[in-house]
């Protein structure tokens, strides 16, 4: 007898920003592994093969809201209305067949049209979810997951959204304590047998926060303030890509004066080839996080350590919610 598999296919759109696409891969693997599981508690027959991601670019059509990116995309039948030529041809594997799509997870103002069109393409088999508000009707998806601060007023009936205190995230014990696991030896030998670590998380500049030199030595100031003077706290500092050169030297020469002594201040510039971020997260005793990125500080807080927000005076939105 011949066991046919069922296949189920996950696609994420990427919109190129790193927090955004975070999110949306982070849900469509524990999908896929609720999937998984389900399969083999029920024994039914199916195949999940690794989720997606295609990053697809707004082209003339950004200036549009996305309302009137999707009455474009049909009134032209083309489901890639709006975005760039070379983007899709070269890096959506669904031009040919639209059809084949069995869950499609969008992030971004950017992957809204996108993911409310392909659904439409197939109603009956595709399953659509977007992160984030919409800023469309919500009618459109199966699934909308936003953070509470973009539904201030509640959900209001909305049986198809999904309200959470943060942002999604991939954070695990198991991840945290794999990659504890890897940095485990290389830590300890750096910091030279301190274990109260206080990992300092910086992201940088967005809307409401521009993050100047000035909020650095402000933040600087405060968080040397705080800290036991005794030599055995280790201070462990992570840079993002976002974070502006002058607020990381800035931040560097501050912390190396107030703690010099060998093993006491480790700095990441958050371009090295290796990076120890969710290291960072299972080592640490306790987290301090800037204003600008919640995502940061959601994942932050589900590491289970104590987590602390610096800088939020100074900060118009975001964390502040």
């Amino acid at each position: 007898m011949v066991t046919l598999m069922r296949g189920v296919r996950l696609l994420v759109l990427g919109n190129g920003a790193a927090g955004a696409e975070k999110q949306a891969l982070a849900l469509g693997a524990r999908l896929r592994d609720k999937l998984l599981s389900e399969s083999s508690i029920y024994r039914s027959q199916v195949c999940c093969p690794r989720v997606e991601c295609v990053r697809v670019t707004l082209g003339s059509s950004r200036l549009l809201p996305p309302v009137l990116q999707i009455f474009g995309a049909q009134v032209t039948r083309n489901a890639l209305f709006g975005y760039k030529e070379q983007d899709t041809s070269r890096m959506f594997p669904v031009q040919k067949n639209p059809r084949a799509l069995d869950v499609i997870i969008g992030c971004g103002r950017s992957t809204v049209a996108l993911c409310a069109v392909l659904k439409q393409l197939e109603p009956r088999r595709t399953f659509n979810v977007q992160i984030q508000h919409p800023r469309v009707p919500l009618s459109w998806f199966d699934a909308v997951v936003a953070p509470r601060h973009d539904f201030p007023g509640g959900k209001g009936g909305a049986a198809n959204l999904y309200l959470t205190s943060g942002t999604v995230h991939d954070i695990t014990p198991e991840l945290l304590q794999q990659h504890g696991s890897e940095w485990s030896e290389e830590m300890d030998e750096s910091l030279q047998g301190r274990r109260t670590r206080v990992v300092w998380l910086l992201g940088g500049p967005c809307s409401g926060f521009a993050f100047t030199e000035l909020d650095a030595e402000r933040m600087v100031g405060e968080f040397v303030d705080v800290l036991s003077t005794e030599e055995d706290v280790a201070v462990l500092v992570t840079f993002s890509r976002r974070t502006p050169k002058n607020v990381q030297r800035i931040v560097r020469h501050g912390l190396q004066s107030r703690f010099p002594v060998p093993g006491q201040l480790l700095v990441w510039n958050g371009t090295e080839g290796r990076n120890p971020y969710y290291a960072l997260l299972s080592t640490a005793t306790c987290i301090v996080t800037t204003p600008d990125s919640i995502s940061m500080t959601t994942e932050a807080i589900a590491s289970g350590k104590p987590v602390f927000s610096i800088g939020v005076e100074y900060c118009k939105v975001l964390v502040r919610h």
